[in-house]
């Protein structure tokens, strides 16, 4: 059926970004080879690949800098040995000075801070202990939110701990920051299959998550998505871009009029999770949504940092995964869900019409009806 389709599309997926990290990793090591310098005392382990830290700075104690460089260095040859309690004692080594309160607020201080915690949690993966591994992790993301190696990290401990959405939240976050990292892109399908064949779920089902776009909207539902996208569609035009909000369709009256009414969300509710649930909440809440019997949600491409749809499930465009659009994504009372994609084009800078996405490709996490 539909459904064994999908999945049959999904592991193509999956295989083709596979090829392509083994094409990638092909062309580093012939890269290193060739640029391969003597290892530099400020090498970050990840594995078997090296991250040079920038210059050092003046404002640290150039002994202590010094002794702390040494620890790490020495903690970086033991992991390449496989000897990882010994990098743990070096890496921990390089922390004592590093927390000393002469140098423990400068800038170079964190930036050798961070790829130490980072390092101690690749050895604490290495021998297993994940709680230890996510506790590095996080002190690394506290200084630097940002660090992606730190987000891989804590989702491998995750991933080990069957935590699988919260691994897929780091992944996606990492994703977002490196966008061209394949190691990420497989971890993170990888961690969608895993979930997928554990019976665990990220997201609540909805009705076509189960029984696919095959089921067909009513007239009444199909006209207001029309409607949007016609909107929609004339808006871009017009200003070239469109502002992230919710348009919510009303019977009123004893004629039952259908009325429109709309909640401006702004793209700050599709930075996190939390940002999303909260936002969905937030309209849950509202008078206007009970009384709804449609809603539709609208938001370019450029304005979402999460979810990463276009890694979720089968996405129509793979050749070209940079590509911008919008989306407008239903709900309905009963909790049919559909979400499709405005393509722009790239020549005329129109828009597309609207091709429906896999039941996988979603944004919202949960119901916007009480």
């Amino acid at each position: 059926g539909s459904s064994a389709s999908a999945d049959a599309r999904a592991k193509q997926v999956r295989i083709c970004r596979r090829k392509m990290v083994s094409l990638v990793e092909e062309k580093e090591e012939e890269e290193t080879k060739h640029h391969q310098k003597k290892e530099n005392s400020n090498a970050e382990v990840e594995g078997s690949v090296l991250d040079v830290a920038e210059g050092e700075s003046t404002d640290v104690d150039p002994k202590l800098y010094e002794v702390a460089q040494q620890a790490r260095t020495d903690g970086n040859e033991a992991f390449r040995k496989q000897e990882y309690e010994v990098s743990i004692l070096h890496y921990e080594r390089a922390l004592e000075h590093l927390l000393h309160p002469s140098i423990v607020s400068t800038k170079q201080a964190d930036e050798i801070y961070v790829p130490v915690r980072s390092n101690l949690a690749a050895a604490y993966l290495k021998l297993g202990e994940y709680q230890k591994a996510r506790e590095q992790c996080n002190f690394a993301l506290a200084t630097d939110g940002n660090c992606a190696k730190a987000l891989f990290r804590r989702a491998e401990a995750f991933r080990a701990e069957s935590q699988f959405a919260k691994a897929v939240d780091d992944l996606e976050k990492a994703l977002r920051l490196q966008p061209n990292n394949m190691s990420i892109r497989v971890a993170l399908d990888e961690c969608e299959e895993e979930m997928e064949y554990s019976g665990c779920s990220a997201r609540p089902a909805f009705v076509d998550d189960e029984e696919g776009p095959s089921k067909p909207l009513d007239e009444r539902t199909e006209g207001f998505v029309r409607k949007v996208v016609e909107e929609t569609q004339q808006k871009f035009q017009r200003d070239e871009q469109v502002v992230a909000e919710l348009i919510l369709e009303h019977e009123v009256g004893l004629t039952k009029e259908l009325k429109w009414g709309r909640i401006t969300i702004g793209s700050d509710a599709f930075t996190s999770s939390e940002n999303l649930e909260s936002m969905t909440s937030f309209v849950r809440s509202k008078q206007a949504t009970s009384s709804a019997h449609a809603i539709c949600m609208v938001v370019q491409k450029s304005d979402i940092q999460y979810p990463l749809v276009w890694w979720s499930g089968p996405w129509p465009w793979m050749d070209d995964l940079s590509c911008e659009g919008l989306f407008v994504e239903l709900e309905t009372r009963d909790r049919c869900r559909r979400t499709w994609f405005l393509r722009l084009d790239a020549t005329t800078h129109l828009l597309e019409d609207p091709v429906l996405l896999d039941a996988r490709c979603h944004l919202a996490d949960s119901s916007f009806f009480p």
